[in-house]
């Protein structure tokens, strides 16, 4: 299976090998082998988790999606501000927004996280349909803070797509005596996982124009818009295979 990363940011698509990488964690890599291992003491055969298929299938099926570029959020006390190292740019590659969870989920989230929702400019275009998971990188120790991903579904289709979105959960905890709290370029953000087999992604460039006129998601009704459409999209696919 292959996909399409499309985006009209030439700079930041030119360098989707920084941000978007193999899952594997380096200290896995590192593990040593335990094939005809035996342990005398335990009276087993010794196992680590480079056998564990839960962990390679996890690893193998996924990419690390790590953050483009600084970030750097104030704590409520010092009015919520959100900077990003591209500043006021005309057309940012990413936009930062927050949800009220107290309204949307439920009041016990509210009282120790708020919400983070990055939205960034690229889409995903697959060949073939198929499901992307956003997993939380908890493997991953390089530059790991307290913000957590929020684990979502997405549905991937040749014939509908949006920019992605990344929901994620920022502790009141994790601002330091300043009230701030940073998102250095690199770190480990989410796991994109493909539980049908991971595709081939390859970067593709198109001009602004391309990307509002050919490329362009445009609701048509205030609510449930992408479920009706996908529905659309998908009940069309398995009429045209009957």
């Amino acid at each position: 299976m292959n996909c399409k990363l499309i985006s009209p940011h030439i700079p930041f698509i030119r360098r989707m090998d920084e941000w978007l990488t193999p899952a594997f964690p380096e200290w896995f890599k590192h593990l040593p082998s335990t094939k005809d291992k035996f342990d005398y003491d335990a009276m087993s055969f010794e196992k680590n988790v480079k056998t564990c298929p839960s962990f390679v299938r996890l690893f193998k099926n996924s990419y690390l999606f790590r953050a483009p570029e600084d970030v750097m959020f104030s704590s409520p006390e010092k009015g919520s501000k959100v900077i990003t190292a591209a500043g006021e740019a005309p057309y940012p590659f990413q936009s930062v927004s927050s949800s009220d969870m107290n309204k949307k989920m439920n009041p016990a989230f509210s009282e120790t996280h708020a919400n983070i929702l990055f939205t960034y400019q690229f889409k995903l275009v697959a060949d073939e349909p198929t499901e992307m998971v956003f997993l939380d990188p908890c493997y991953h120790l390089d530059r790991k803070s307290e913000l957590m991903t929020m684990t979502g579904t997405m549905q991937l289709n040749p014939d509908l797509y949006m920019p992605i979105g990344l929901n994620m959960m920022l502790p009141y905890t994790a601002f330091d005596d300043k009230h701030e709290c940073f998102i250095r370029r690199g770190q480990p953000l989410a796991y994109f996982y493909f539980p049908n087999g991971k595709p081939t992604i390859d970067p593709v460039e198109c001009t602004k124009d391309e990307w509002d006129l050919e490329y362009g998601y445009y609701r048509t009704v205030f609510q449930g818009n992408w479920t009706q459409e996908m529905h659309k999209v998908v009940t069309k696919e398995r009429e045209s295979s009957d």
